[in-house]
């Protein structure tokens, strides 16, 4: 008995000691710092933060995918407006460690991870306090948090400090997309993808892929011809009609990039002829979306003026104005092609995202609306018209620019059918690409080939008269508000844009030498609504409801808790997100359903560049606005809702998710 007392005995202490070298290994398991001396750095209007992890020997710490176990790293913000900070973790390329038939995706050593930070209401607080989670393993796995403060200060920004994070930027694998090009993705079954690369380099025998995805696993398997490889994806389940985002790392020697790939949804090269049919109705039916209707008006104006004329002369004019369609939707796919190939991340309508196009595009409204007041004709340049062989005054060249001009308008608008093809497109080749675009111009001129084919249809529209004398400074009015409302997007002092808005009412009036009193009236009231956009223009508020700012990660804790979401994402230049806004989501019905049920309201605000929420409508096959989803606990997934939006359609959808 007292020899196994004394066993007894010494094993306890083998064991406390081996707990006690356990502990201590734990303890000098990692070192996080926050660089740049704890300071939020600005770069290119993107706040970021760093933060690096120094790890022991034999400790390793994960990736976004972690593998078959692990957790990536997380940050929770203690600042009281933290409902208005998102963040996203950048992940350097990582390593594949397999242990125990184990497979896990991670670092050792040492890894550093920039943080990019985005205040949603541009509050830029001094201090943030933050928890920063992350999971460490060897033989245990041990989850940490350490608490930290993160300072913000612009006027004491170190130059040297902004060099360092341009350098660790540059070493991400999304930042180096200059190797490898997708040509295509392919559905081969159910559960199968197929994704084709091409190199622009000579390839290594080193050859790793990583693949990261929300909602679901998928195992790869590679095959390499020549320079070229095709990726073979096989999800744990079969994604029937909804579609999937993977980010895929590529590493392949001392190259790595990363790239985002849409599979599922059925889209493959079978249904390609789907697509353009997709593309040719969605193109009809952008013509009626509230988008175009500042330029819709100028339209049909021009269709009154010609009413008259010879059948020959309609059939220039139609084609003119077809052309002008046409070619801007080609140079606009041009540009989409150019942007993906350089990586960037693209969604229909983001252009409106830019200042200097808002003010570009504002100015031009504004020209053409001086030029329907009389102001001045708009004229070609003389070798454009002897090219175009355009005389008496350039008649044909207002059609050619309509055309355009209503191209340009229209893109901020999302159109059923239209989201689909022009998703599908851009996970596809470059012929895909413009094939779609053209498909789509073709459906938007639609009624300017039913003019070309049949000239006489135009005898549908009434007889030019002297009604029309009092149109032209009303139709002026409407696209002077349009360029007006889109400076005002900008920001511009109101009485700068008021002192314009009357210096361009005067110049007409100083032109007009013989202005009626009939006239005259119209520009008074064109003046007076014209103050009233500046000062009361822009975004429709929501006063009576309570708006959460989208957070995808605050979204998905939401969707778990079983709660009833109603999400919305919008933009100030989305006029049918303005029009959804006046018509559906500001009507007593709904908002008294929405409060009474306890509806969470979440809104998505995609005036500015975020990649957050372009990733986000992305994941339904969408790349543009307006995008309104309803999750609830029969329905986690999400049920899309059409463009412009009802009542009906929003009480009966809550209630199926219920």
């Amino acid at each position: 008995m007292r020899q196994v007392f004394i066993f007894f005995l010494i094993c306890m202490i083998l064991i406390s000691n081996k707990k006690s070298s356990a502990l201590d290994d734990f303890k000098n398991s990692s070192k996080l710092e926050i660089l740049f001396d704890s300071e939020v750095q600005k770069l290119e209007n993107r706040y970021y933060i760093g933060i690096q992890i120094l790890l022991e020997k034999g400790w390793k710490t994960y990736w976004k995918n972690p593998g078959d176990s692990g957790a990536p790293l997380t940050l929770d913000w203690k600042h009281e407006e933290k409902e208005n900070i998102n963040y996203e973790v950048l992940y350097p390329t990582p390593s594949r460690f397999v242990d125990l038939e184990i497979e896990t995706i991670g670092y050792e050593d040492k890894v550093t991870f920039p943080i990019e930070i985005k205040f949603l209401d541009q509050i830029q607080p001094k201090k943030i306090d933050v928890d920063i989670n992350y999971l460490v393993c060897k033989h245990i796995c041990i989850p940490i948090t350490e608490s930290r403060t993160v300072r913000y200060d612009s006027k004491h920004i170190k130059k040297k400090n902004n060099i360092y994070l341009k350098k660790i930027l540059s070493e991400l694998p999304l930042n180096q997309n200059k190797v490898f090009q997708i040509i295509k993705t392919e559905q081969i079954s159910n559960r199968e993808y197929l994704v084709e690369f091409e190199s622009k380099k000579k390839l290594s025998e080193k050859f790793e892929f990583f693949i990261f995805s929300k909602n679901h696993t998928f195992s790869e398997n590679i095959k390499v011809i020549n320079d070229n490889f095709k990726l073979s994806l096989v999800s744990d389940v079969d994604l029937g009609s909804s579609s999937e985002q993977l980010d895929i790392v590529i590493k392949n020697g001392d190259i790595s990039e990363e790239k985002r790939v849409l599979v599922g949804g059925n889209f493959n090269e079978k249904n390609i002829l789907l697509m353009i049919v997709f593309a040719f109705i969605g193109g009809i039916i952008l013509n009626f979306m509230p988008c175009v209707l500042p330029i819709l008006s100028l339209k049909i104006y021009h269709l009154i003026k010609i009413r008259e004329k010879d059948p020959s002369e309609v059939f220039k004019l139609s084609f003119f104005t077809i052309l002008g369609i046409i070619v801007s939707f080609l140079i606009l796919a041009v540009f989409t092609m150019i942007l993906k190939s350089l990586g960037h991340d693209i969604g229909w309508g983001m252009q409106f995202q830019s200042k200097t196009f808002l003010f570009i595009f504002s100015i031009m409204l504004i020209l053409f609306s001086a030029n329907l007041l009389g102001l001045f004709e708009i004229m070609l340049p003389n070798k454009v018209n002897q090219f175009l062989r355009i005389s008496d005054k350039n008649k044909f060249t207002h059609s050619f620019m309509s055309g355009a001009l209503a191209t340009v308008f229209a893109t901020p608008c999302s159109a059923p059918f239209l989201g689909t093809s022009v998703g599908y497109a851009l996970m596809q080749s470059n012929f895909t690409i413009l094939m779609i675009f053209l498909t789509l111009s073709i459906g938007f001129s639609f009624p300017y080939i039913l003019l070309l084919v049949f000239p006489k249809i135009i005898r549908i529209f009434p007889s030019p008269g002297r009604w029309m004398i009092f149109l032209s400074p009303i139709l002026g009015m409407l696209l002077l508000i349009s360029g007006l409302w889109l400076l005002q997007l900008i920001k511009i002092n109101a009485n700068f844009l008021i002192s314009l808005g009357l210096l361009v009412i005067c110049i007409s009036i100083y032109f007009n030498k013989n202005l009626g009193r009939e006239k005259f009236s119209v520009l008074f009231i064109q003046l007076s609504l014209f103050i009233f956009i500046v000062y009361f223009g822009g975004k429709v508020n929501d006063e009576e409801l309570s708006w959460n700012s989208f957070n995808n990660n605050d979204l998905e804790r939401s969707i778990k808790n079983n709660e009833v979401i109603f999400v919305d994402i919008t933009a100030d230049w989305c006029i049918t997100c303005q029009i959804n806004k006046l018509t559906t989501l500001n009507s007593s019905e709904i908002q008294n359903y929405f409060n009474n049920e306890k509806i969470k309201l979440i809104r998505g605000d995609w005036t500015n560049r975020n990649e957050e929420i372009l990733s986000y409508i992305s994941k339904y096959g969408k790349f543009g606005i307006p995008f309104n989803i309803i999750y609830g606990p029969l329905d986690k997934d999400g049920v899309v809702l059409s463009e412009l939006l009802t009542n009906d359609e929003i009480i009966k959808t809550l209630q199926s998710v219920r």
